[in-house]
């Protein structure tokens, strides 16, 4: 908001007509902030639940990365004892 000195000391004056809104006004930007607020919310439910897949998604895949070096640990021990 900007505002103006006028003449005399300690009044100022608003440049814009939005200092004095109208109920319709002010309920248009509710409404416009409520459904920002809704998208938001839907927004976020979404990434949670992508967040949520991809820790377990995390997890099975350090898994599978824990019973491959665990296999290979196994073949090389192998290898190691046939071939002294």
């Amino acid at each position: 908001m900007w505002f103006m000195e006028i003449e005399s000391k300690n009044k100022i004056q608003s440049l814009d007509d939005e200092s004095n809104p109208t109920y319709d006004k002010l309920n248009d930007a509710f409404k416009s902030l409520y459904d920002e607020f809704k998208n938001l919310g839907s927004k976020y439910s979404l990434l949670k639940k992508n967040h949520v897949w991809l820790l377990i998604e995390k997890e099975n895949m350090e898994k599978k990365a824990c019973i491959i070096i665990d296999d290979s640990i196994k073949w090389v021990n192998s290898r190691v004892k046939t071939n002294p």
